[in-house]
Formats: C-alpha cells, structure tokens, sequence
C-alpha cells in the first residue's frame, strides 16, 4: 500500500463564479434586510375563527377526565391566550389588506357564521390542545364544513392541522 500526496494550490480550489450571496443567518450579517407589506388587496370580508376552548361544554370527556377540578383554570388561561391570538390575527389582517371587514366567531359557530357574515376568506386560529379534548360533536362539524365549503382557508398552526 502506497501513500500518495498532493499539493493542491489555494488557486484551484477558489471557486470562479460566485453566485448570489446567501439569505440570513447565513450571510455572517447581524441583520436582516427590512421588506415592507404592500397592501395589495383592496378590500376583504374576513372570518377569523377563534379554535380555542370557551367553555367546559366545549370539553370532551377526555378533557373532562384529565383536567377534573382544573378544568375552570385552564379554559380561563385558553380564553386569555385566545384574545391575544385574535387580536395578532386581526392586526395582521389590517396589515394585508386595505379596507378589511372582519368578523370573530368560534369554531363551534362557524358554519352559522359563514352563512350570516358570508366571508371572502376564513383565517382558523391555532390550539393548545390536542383535538381529542373537544367535544366530538364540535370536530365532526367542522370536518363536514370544511370538507364541503369553497370559502378559501387559511389555517394558522393547529388550525391547518
């Protein structure tokens, strides 16, 4: 067995074409270059749909069972993290669009909701929870309306779930 070595000259290994530089973090920048939101669509009728639990009717009995006496305190801490979602939602909303109109409903209302507000668009909300703490009732229903509306959907972490 033989050992063969090589020089390699600094000169061959610089590539020749340097392509477009890399995006951030990789471009060794401390900062990322600011792109504004241009307002592109005039106008909107959005339903944003709140998928946060409201109330103990809205828990399965998996729910039930797993939170027992605590059940009040975490639908309480849900019906705060829920406003703040929202209210991000809706600001985003005003950020896209240039005259939105915007409508909040829960998801155990959406399909009364579509039918009365009748939106251009539908933004779902995210979850805390695993499916299987709602009330089944509430996740048949919307499987069957989202199964069959013509609504675009966008849905923001759990609600694409």
């Amino acid at each position: 067995m033989t050992q063969e070595t090589s020089e390699l000259s600094l000169e061959e290994n610089r590539p020749t074409d340097v392509g477009d530089p890399l995006p951030f973090p990789f471009n060794q920048q401390t900062f990322c270059r600011y792109e504004p939101i241009e307002k592109r669509i005039e106008a909107a009728r959005v339903l944003v749909v709140d998928n946060l639990l409201r109330d103990q009717e809205d828990l399965s009995e998996v729910g039930h069972k797993e939170w027992g006496e605590a059940a009040a305190a975490q639908i309480k801490h849900e019906r705060m993290i829920a406003q703040l979602a929202i209210e991000n939602i809706l600001n985003n909303i005003s950020r896209l669009i240039k005259s939105p109109t915007t409508h909040v409903t829960h998801l155990a209302n959406l399909r009364v909701a579509v039918k009365e507000f009748e939106p251009d668009a539908i933004v779902l909300g995210g979850t805390l929870r695993d499916f299987d703490f709602y009330r089944p009732a509430i996740i048949q229903d919307f499987g069957d309306f989202i199964r069959s509306t013509k609504v675009p959907v966008l849905g923001i972490c759990g609600g694409h779930q």
